[in-house]
């Protein structure tokens, strides 16, 4: 990987030698052994005439270049020969070339300044090694310094005649930071990761914005825990300082890995270049001193950061003054701050409240999250005069704070600016008359709140008054209601129905309401209240819905609703719910799930045009349930994506979905059972073969039909508002999609890496009309096949590139 990464750097450099690189060969030996320690390339080598700074006697010396570095080589009685200097070409400040025809050691020097010493190097003005020492010496420089502005570079004073002929390089952003990273870990002594190298290379494949630390270093998962490999901090600085002046990457994210003092303040400089607009530094054990040293960063004012979130750090309310006392004193305000789970108390609310009422602040703030810390009532005090006086407030995100909801309704109540749009109070007591009565009247004549969290509240008393209340709002808006985990149980759905119900009577199909998605899991429905819910919303306008793990053992022997049993109530929401297009009906794989009750609805599927989105995860649907819904998404044209991991399925259901995924035209991200694919491979390691050209049909046939959807985009209308539940951990976040991450990591990203390598080698050795079978030749048959799929995929990415400048030789 180290020679792949530098090839562009000596693809214009490595001319010929001239005659003064002739030295004898135990100095030719010497120099070889050291690059070949240091992995370099040896770009020049000869004797010199040379005159250090603090040595002003002119000496013959060896000297050698390589891609990072200048050397100079002493030969001592004892010891033998040694480096007398090592300078990085990182360092360099400036090259000049001075004429001096009186000097009598030659008629010209080369005067080389470097951070720690000046060089100055005398040669005879017809020499031609002058000329080729300084446009190789200003080479390496701009090859290993990408993105450095103007301040950072050498100032270079050299006659156009030394300079006739110069290549500028240009190395895109893939080389420019690759040899940069390398310069960096060469100038301070640092090993080079491998990992770190292929991490990189995986983000300029795939395009990929967001610079994840956690992803760099790499990890491995045990018990569904992140074990990161070793790395010292050293290198992740190395990192942060190729990163430094490039514009590649936008967002930064550190979740779970733990960075130290040093790590943030090397990171922060990423944050000047005010490329980077997001931070998200999560679970990263930052405490007092770390908060002090991002303070510092925030304080000088020249970052760019939109969005910052320090979620689950115990900065305490020490930390938070540090953060609030850096903000305060730069130029910028943060549009987005979470401070989820950090150990923050009403004395340290006080202080942000306080920066959030200042002038700029409180026109330009939109998020603030402080879900989990122990505000309070004294908490909910300072957050009711945050709500009064910050109007430029649009998402308050307020989970298990032990608050006195009082305070805020009343204050959201009297504040006609308020431009709330998003509330979770998730986890905070409603319960008491007056409380309830103001919700009840905010949500009846809210204009702008319209995105709604009371999970995890006890509703069974208030219910009825929750939901009349947002449907008898008449201003216009679309609610996402999330009231999953609030113990409705079969009762509660009764008052579901019979609220619905009563809005509905004497109103047209669809009947219009105000609610856009309901999130309705865990709320141990069971089959009846189900079946209750789903009599309640059918015919409505609600578009998103879900319903998971609501079967419990005791509700599921009980008997079914008077409407039919559940599996012909599910079909009911495919056959009388047109609006319906996303529906989540997510098990906890137990007994307790829809299994065998869900083959009807499966098979309806075949004809439905609605539905884009579907969850049936953890459902126990086994090959028999799997292979029913692949034939009907075989002829399904609307379904976008579907979740069907841990479903206990074997190597047939996979192939079932394997046959599905080359017939479908629809699906663009669908969530493959990795889980149940993982144990598969666990308990038949022989078959584990056969899994990765399966994987590979499941990607490619996503891109293909993402392909497809675009082009029919194109000349189409713009897309309409996406609709979500909230109805994970984290508040806002999909609960019917997941990232197809999870393919990628198991064959995709790393064996891709793998064969690219092998492409630019055989570039390097054959030319750039290169085919797999000159390289394949000695692999077995499946790699030698995986091998040309992978390029035939290479392929395809530079075609899409032809906007761009012409891809390098070998890439």
């Amino acid at each position: 990987p180290f020679s792949v990464c530098i090839v562009s750097i000596v693809s214009n450099i490595s001319a010929a030698m001239s005659k003064w690189a002739v030295i004898d060969k135990d100095y030719d030996d010497f120099i070889h052994e050291q690059a070949k320690a240091t992995r370099q390339e040896v770009l020049f080598k000869g004797k010199v005439a040379m005159r250090a700074q603090k040595d002003q006697s002119v000496k013959d010396t060896v000297m050698f270049i390589t891609s990072f570095n200048l050397y100079t080589i002493k030969k001592g009685v004892l010891v033998g020969k040694t480096l007398r200097h090592n300078f990085p070409i990182l360092t360099l400040k400036g090259v000049h070339v001075i004429k001096r025809r009186w000097n009598k050691a030659g008629n010209l020097t080369i005067r080389l300044e470097f951070e720690e010493e000046s060089l100055d190097i005398e040669d005879h003005e017809e020499s031609k090694m002058t000329s080729e020492l300084v446009q190789i010496i200003i080479r390496i420089w701009k090859s290993i310094s990408y993105g450095f502005p103007p301040g950072r570079q050498p100032l270079i004073l050299v006659p156009e005649e030394y300079l006739a002929g110069f290549i500028e390089p240009k190395p895109d952003v893939c080389d420019g930071i690759l040899a940069t990273y390398l310069a960096f870990c060469a100038r301070f002594g640092v090993s080079s990761s491998v990992s770190i190298l292929e991490y990189f290379m995986g983000c300029f494949q795939t395009e990929n914005k967001v610079f994840d630390v956690s992803e760099c270093v790499g990890y491995k998962e045990v018990n569904d825990k992140k074990i990161h490999n070793k790395i010292g901090m050293l290198q992740l600085v190395q990192v942060a300082a190729a990163l430094r002046f490039t514009d590649w990457f936008n967002e930064f994210v550190c979740v779970g890995f733990p960075l130290t003092d040093d790590g943030i303040k090397a990171f922060g400089e990423m944050y000047e270049a005010q490329h980077v607009n997001k931070a998200i530094i999560v679970q990263s054990s930052i405490r007092d001193r770390g908060a002090a040293a991002l303070g510092t960063v925030l304080r000088l004012g020249q970052h760019n950061i939109q969005f910052l979130n320090l979620s689950k750090n115990t900065i305490g309310d020490s930390g938070l003054r540090h953060i609030v006392k850096g903000l305060s004193k730069g130029e910028r305000v943060v549009h987005t701050l979470v401070f989820q789970q950090c150990g923050i108390t009403a004395s340290g609310m006080k202080e942000l409240v306080g920066l959030l009422q200042e002038p700029n602040w409180r026109k330009e703030i939109k998020t603030l999250d402080v879900s989990d810390n122990r505000l309070k009532k004294s908490g909910s005090d300072m957050l009711a005069r945050l709500i009064t006086h910050t109007h430029s407030l649009i998402a308050l995100h307020l989970a298990n704070c032990e608050l006195d909801t009082e305070f805020l309704f009343q204050a959201i109540l009297d504040s006609p600016e308020c431009k709330l749009e998003t509330l979770d109070i998730s986890g905070n007591r409603i319960s008491g008359r007056n409380r309830e009565f103001l919700l009840q009247n905010i949500l009846r004549t809210t204009k702008t709140l319209s995105n709604v969290s009371l999970k995890k509240i006890p509703l069974k008393s208030s219910l009825a008054g929750v939901m009349t209340a947002i449907l008898e709002n008449k201003n216009g808006l679309k609610f996402n209601l999330n009231i999953s985990e609030c113990g409705i149980g079969h009762s509660g759905s009764k008052i579901l129905r019979d609220a619905f119900t009563k809005f509905k009577r004497g109103t047209s199909t669809p009947c219009t309401t105000s609610i856009v998605s309901i999130n309705l899991s865990d709320n141990a429905l069971g089959p009846d209240g189900i079946s209750n819910v789903i009599d309640a919303l059918v015919g409505t306008d609600i578009q998103a819905v879900s319903l998971n793990k609501n079967l419990n053992r005791a509700s599921f022997f009980g008997s079914f609703s008077a409407s039919g049993n559940l599996s012909e109530d599910l079909c009911r929401c495919l056959e009388e719910w047109p609006s319906l297009k996303i529906l989540s009906l997510a098990g906890d794989e137990s007994s307790n799930s829809l299994g065998k009750t869900a083959h009807t609805f499966l098979k309806q599927l075949k004809t439905n045009k609605t539905l884009t989105h579907l969850n049936m995860a953890g459902n126990r649907l086994g090959d028999e349930g799997i292979q029913i819904l692949a034939e009907s998404l075989k002829v399904n044209t609307k379904m976008k994506t579907i979740d069907i991991d841990k479903n206990k399925i074997s190597m047939a259901g996979v192939r079932y979905l394997k046959d599905m995924a080359q017939e479908n035209t629809s699906l663009t991200d669908w969530v493959v059972p990795m889980d149940d694919i993982s144990k598969i491979c666990k308990a038949n390691p022989e078959i584990s073969g056969s899994i990765q050209p399966i994987l590979d049909i499941f990607e490619s046939a996503m891109d293909e039909n993402e392909e497809r959807l675009k082009e029919r985009k194109s000349v189409l209308c713009s897309p309409r508002r996406i609709v979500s539940i909230s109805g994970s951990k984290v508040w806002h976040e999909d609960i019917v999609t997941r990232n197809r991450k999870d393919t990628r990591q198991f064959g995709g990203i790393k064996s891709t890496l793998r064969f690219k390598k092998m492409l630019v080698k055989a570039s390097s050795e054959h030319g750039e009309d290169s085919k797999a079978e000159m390289f394949t030749d000695d692999l077995d048959d499946d790699e030698a096949e995986a091998a040309k799929v992978v390029i035939d995929r290479l392929e395809k990415a530079e075609r899409k590139r032809t906007s761009r400048a012409e891809l390098p030789s070998g890439w």
